[in-house]
């Protein structure tokens, strides 16, 4: 009897220690998860590929072709030849140009992110806000409402445009505003002002001077 009890007592120790170890390495493995993977997209790829092969982008260093999956905070360079669209799902799609490089970094409702060099363009759904940095400027949205926005950045300094919803510099400008000018604020309209001043100024001299020529004395 004591013998059956003994192996009883066994068996529950055995049972409650492989319990233990399973919820602890379960625990371990979630854990060891790395941050990133919390959220994930897909890489699809256009363009010309080198020597016959598909077109590629670089992954965090390692050439990556359509299909690949885009983790949270991956850095992802375009080549001369290729560009790259990554679909974030419901959040929205940011488009890269040729030699572009952005670090992009994304959660249930944000897109963000720094660009290097190049040219992206974003979409964004509604309530998702979206904050790119870049070199000399940092970009954010008006998450209330869809977007769609350009961020260029060719000519060596940000030039930003606004196709849908708001788009904001660091300053508070809206971005894709900043370079356009109204036509009753053009910088023409105050050298045109001046210009007929003086015009009408001249004129007036020679009216008088006219004038004066053609009066004969009363003493002649």
């Amino acid at each position: 009897m004591k013998t059956v009890e003994r192996s009883n007592f066994v068996r529950m120790a055995l049972a409650l220690c492989l319990s233990i170890t399973v919820l602890f390495s379960s625990s371990m493995f979630a854990l060891a998860v790395p941050e990133h993977n919390f959220a994930a997209a897909e890489i699809t790829v256009s363009g010309q590929g080198e020597n016959g092969e598909k077109p590629f982008v670089t992954l965090n260093g390692e050439k990556a072709v359509s299909g690949r999956t885009f983790f949270s905070s991956d850095l992802i360079e375009t080549m001369e030849t290729s560009s790259a669209a990554i679909s974030l799902g419901s959040l929205g799609r940011v488009t890269l140009s040729p030699n572009s490089r952005l670090s992009l970094r994304f959660t249930e409702n944000s897109i963000s992110g720094k660009l290097y060099s190049g040219n992206i363009s974003v979409v964004n759904a509604k309530g998702v806000s979206v904050d790119i940095e870049t070199p000399d400027d940092v970009l954010t949205n008006d998450k209330n409402s869809a977007g769609s926005f350009n961020i260029d950045l060719t000519s060596g300094s940000t030039q930003a445009t606004t196709e849908a919803g708001s788009l904001y510099s660091n300053n508070g400008v809206p971005a894709g505003q900043v370079q356009t000018t109204s036509a009753g604020s053009s910088p023409l309209i105050p050298v045109l002002v001046f210009a007929g001043i003086v015009g009408v100024a001249v004129a007036s001299v020679i009216i008088s001077r006219n004038d004066d020529e053609g009066v004969v004395s009363p003493i002649r």
